[in-house]
C-alpha cells in the first residue's frame, strides 16, 4: 500500500546502510538511493511487483519489516528485499515475513492465479543469518557471481 512506501523506504536504509549490498549499490546508504530502489521494485521496473505476496510487519500497528517480491520473466517469484528494523532483529520476524510470502507465492501458483515454477532470491556469502533463514525455508544455493549498478542519467 502506498501508505507504507516511506515507512519501507526508512525500514530498508536502516537495514541496508552498512550491509555488503551497499558497498555494490551506493544507493542504499542514502534515503533518497533507497528510495529510488524500493520506487523501482513497486513500479514494475525491475520486474512485475507482487504486492499481494510482499509482505508488511507491524508492531503497534507502525511498520517495522518488509518482504518484497516480485515475478521475473512471467515464471520465476524473486525477493529483491527482505529487511526489519534493527530493535526487531534476531527474533525470527523476517523468517517469518517470508515464509508468509512464499505461501502465498504458493498459493498463487497452486490456484493457476500466476504460473510461477521458482523462487529465488540473492544475498552476500558472508551474510550468515539470512542463509540460515533461506535454508530453514527450504532454499538451496545455486551459484554465486558478483552483482554491479551502474546509474544511467535519462
Amino acid at each position: 500500500q502506498d501508505k507504507y512506501f516511506e515507512d519501507a523506504v526508512e525500514v530498508v536504509q536502516e537495514g541496508f546502510e552498512d550491509s555488503a549490498d551497499a558497498l555494490f549499490d551506493p544507493r542504499f546508504k542514502t534515503l533518497e538511493g533507497t528510495r529510488d530502489i524500493i520506487t523501482k521494485i513497486v513500479k514494475n521496473i525491475y520486474a512485475e511487483f507482487l504486492p499481494e505476496a510482499t509482505t508488511v510487519m507491524l508492531y503497534n500497528n507502525i511498520p517495522v519489516g518488509f518482504c518484497f517480491m516480485n515475478l521475473t520473466g512471467g515464471r520465476i517469484a524473486n525477493i529483491p528485499i527482505v529487511s526489519i528494523r534493527k530493535e526487531h532483529q534476531g527474533k525470527g520476524l523476517s523468517k517469518h515475513m517470508l515464509k508468509k510470502s512464499v505461501e502465498k507465492l504458493i498459493e498463487m501458483a497452486d490456484s493457476g492465479i500466476k504460473g510461477i515454477t521458482e523462487v529465488n532470491t540473492t544475498t552476500e556469502t558472508n551474510n550468515f543469518q539470512a542463509l540460515k533463514m533461506y535454508r530453514h525455508l527450504g532454499f538451496k544455493e545455486d551459484y554465486n557471481y558478483p552483482q554491479s549498478y551502474l546509474p544511467v542519467k535519462d
